[in-house]
């Protein structure tokens, strides 16, 4: 179960639960909309898949509130190890 709030940068973000994440690209499985303070993960996902989804849209997040450049690249490669550390660690916990 993904938290119904994410906090980044002192804004509160939504997580939604969506059918389509982006009506122009149905393949995207997550989305940060920054001026609607929203985060949409696709509805349906395997739950470790999803909380993967859900930590990539923060990391876009953390980057825009840090000003850096939006690299998919490197945001998908540092959401997937962090990801793997915090899942090893039993940071996600069932709630």
């Amino acid at each position: 179960m993904l938290p119904e709030v994410i906090k980044i940068g002192g804004i509160e973000y939504r997580v939604k639960l969506v059918d389509a994440c982006d009506e122009d690209n149905l393949n995207i499985d997550g989305k940060i909309l920054f001026p609607n303070q929203e985060i949409r993960v696709k509805k349906g996902l395997e739950k470790q898949y999803g909380e993967n989804i859900l930590l990539h849209e923060i990391i876009h997040g953390i980057f825009e509130f840090c000003g850096w450049d939006q690299d998919e690249e490197n945001v998908t490669r540092l959401s997937n190890a962090l990801y793997q550390v915090l899942k090893d660690n039993n940071v996600f916990k069932e709630r």
